[in-house]
């Protein structure tokens, strides 16, 4: 053999041996005394989880993990000690020694029918990720994990990316009292490196710090779309999400926050955030298109989100957030922020407070609301006389938004009160403020991600704000028109037109724009036929 045919055989060898492997799990046992030395070319015939994570740790090339098809549907139970791997160098800083411990580039991805991963002994978290390592999960529910420190479910230092999983009952401590002992961050999920979480679900997961579902580190990245968390709680924040990130914005994108809640009740004590039913935030953070509703803190803050950040909501709505109490203690039933915020196409309503602020309460930083709806909220105390729906420090800015028909208790006995906006030495501009809601109906579907509440025909908020920069769109997605309407409904100026096939019809244009829509299953053809004027 020449010299060019060993190089070529050479070659040939060490492409083979790096190339990636799947390796397929038939086996829903966990056996105590398993090898810690398998690789792709060692496994058996019984191939078990923790032998394929054992395998393509010690197998270099990237690796993907599949279930045989007999096992969708079916339950993991993990009860043997975990994984040691002394070679690793990039190895996780708080490492249970029980868990599935990945350390290189792997893919898990469930069967046909999904696949639950639980924890049948209790204070055994169930994954971890190391530093350098790229997973990603998909198709599989992890249930029952726990850890004192947090990540109940998956620690993770690397790069992970979950679609399409659900975490169940995962934590850092045991579930409600006495263990009120604020330790624990990140009940489903402890955050250090870079997650992005879509598709996915965390329920009823839990955490004695923050973070019931999911705790993002400083300096982590996180990116959530399309998720959805029922019921998580965490002790001092964050119901769903605590966010300590100031490494860019992370971002909450079209996902739902329902029932979730900080419940010790303490205020602001000691703690990163001390409220934020759903989302506590001390870094960056952007939300859009996210639903929250009925959430709730417990004589804190924020009964749907806190900000001690920054933070930016846009094209959502808080329907039935609140704050709990048995004193007057707590404000903001739907936010509340202490840093800068933004609040863009909003909608608020039926959440309360008892001690102002039933929908926003933003003080001392300066807060902004434009196209706001903010209409049915309640101020929930019987003697104090600062009640509002809207509480905003000075040199806050309001535009085109509606603050209309919020309420206190009748019960009430002060002097003096008022229901809807506060904010002193601000700036106000094109705002329906009113004791009466003549302007908006209920909250419902009227397309886009969000409900939103719907303009009356003739409402006086048609066409009575002024156009925002940068806001182009409503809550729902409409395009706003040159001179929009207040609130974060925009109401469409055509009336429907129902034409037979093959019918022809002439949308005539005025000044310098026009809008129309077409709702058709069928093929439709657009001729300009004249030039817009300028």
């Amino acid at each position: 053999m020449n010299n060019i045919a060993q190089n070529i055989s050479l070659v040939l060898l060490f492409a083979a041996s790096s190339q990636a492997a799947v390796i397929t799990v038939n086996s829903t046992n966990d056996p105590a005394g398993f090898n810690t030395n398998l690789t792709v070319g060692t496994l058996g015939p019984t191939v078990t989880i923790r032998d394929a994570v054992t395998a393509a740790n010690n197998t270099p090339g990237d690796d993907t993990i599949t279930f045989d098809a007999s096992l969708g549907g079916k339950t993991i139970p993990l009860s043997q000690a975990g994984l040691f791997i002394p070679h690793v160098t990039g190895v996780v800083t708080n490492d249970d020694s029980t868990a599935l411990f990945l350390t290189s580039n792997v893919a898990i991805t469930g069967p046909s029918g999904g696949i639950t991963l639980l924890r049948d002994t209790g204070g055994q978290r169930l994954l971890c990720v190391a530093q350098g390592a790229t997973v990603s999960v998909s198709g599989i529910k992890f249930q029952a994990g726990s850890a004192s420190s947090g990540g109940g479910a998956i620690w993770n230092e690397g790069d992970l990316t979950v679609d399409g999983v659900t975490f169940q009952s995962c934590g850092s401590v045991p579930r409600g009292p006495p263990y009120y002992d604020l330790s624990g961050f990140g009940g489903g999920i402890h955050n250090v490196g870079s997650l992005t979480f879509r598709n996915s679900s965390m329920i009823f997961n839990y955490a004695g710090a923050v973070g019931g579902g999911i705790y993002n580190a400083p300096g982590a990245w996180l990116e959530v779309t399309n998720a959805y968390f029922d019921g998580c709680y965490a002790e001092a924040g964050g119901g769903a999400i605590a966010n300590l990130s100031t490494n860019g914005s992370i971002r909450v994108t079209r996902s739902t926050f329902k029932g979730n809640s900080q419940q010790y009740a303490f205020g602001n004590a000691g703690a990163p955030f001390g409220g934020g039913g759903a989302i506590g935030n001390s870094g960056n953070i952007l939300i859009d298109q996210c639903t929250f509703t009925n959430n709730w803190t417990r004589e804190s803050n924020g009964g749907a989100v806190f900000n001690k950040g920054s933070a930016g909501v846009s094209a959502s709505t808080f329907v039935g957030n609140h704050v709990r109490t048995n004193y007057m203690f707590g404000s903001g039933g739907a936010v509340a922020s202490e840093g800068p915020a933004g609040l863009t196409n909003c909608t608020f309503t039926a959440n309360h407070a008892p001690n102002g602020g039933s929908a926003v309460y933003g003080y001392p930083a300066p807060l902004s609301m434009i196209h706001c709806t903010v209409v049915g909220n309640v101020v929930t105390n019987t003697t104090l006389t600062y009640n509002h729906a809207v509480e905003l420090a000075s040199g806050s800015q309001v535009y085109n938004s509606i603050i209309a028909a919020n309420d206190v208790w009748n019960t009430n006995t002060a002097s003096w009160h008022t229901d809807n906006l506060v904010a002193p030495s601000s700036t106000l501009s094109n705002n329906l403020v009113s004791t009466n809601n003549t302007y908006v109906g209920a909250l419902s579907n009227n397309g886009g991600p969000v409900q939103t509440m719907p303009l009356f025909s003739g409402s006086a908020a048609v066409n009575y704000g002024t156009a925002a920069a940068g806001v182009t769109n409503d809550a729902r997605g409409a395009a706003r028109y040159e001179q929009p309407d207040a609130g974060a409904y925009e109401l469409p100026t055509y009336a429907p037109i129902p034409l037979a096939p093959t019918s022809t019809v002439f949308v005539t244009g005025a000044d310098n724009a026009f809008q129309f829509m077409v709702d058709s299953g069928l093929p439709t053809t657009f001729y300009l036929l004249a030039a817009l004027p300028s």
